[in-house]
């Protein structure tokens, strides 16, 4: 009947949109927190605080950090994988 067949879908819809719901819902993990994780990586971070925007971050301990100053008072701070290469190479 029409309306088995309606039980039949939603029984199998509803796990599937609770699936994608919860995938909107957790965030993913920071690109600092998988490298950390990841073979070869240290696992321990260290913070980065900027005061003058009120944020904190964790980068991983091994990752060295460069500061730039640009134009209109602005600056850039960098982060980067040692181990990881340019795509220059």
């Amino acid at each position: 009947t029409a309306d088995g067949e309606r039980r039949g879908f939603l029984s199998g819809a509803l796990p599937a949109a609770a699936a994608a719901c919860a995938s909107l819902v957790l965030p993913p993990r920071p690109p600092a927190a998988r490298a950390a994780d990841a073979p070869g990586g240290s696992g321990s971070t260290v913070p980065y605080r900027d005061e003058d925007y009120g944020f904190q971050i964790s980068v991983p301990a091994t990752w060295e950090v460069s500061r730039q100053r640009l134009s209109g008072r602005r600056r850039g701070v960098f982060f980067t994988d040692p181990g990881s290469r340019s795509g220059d190479d």
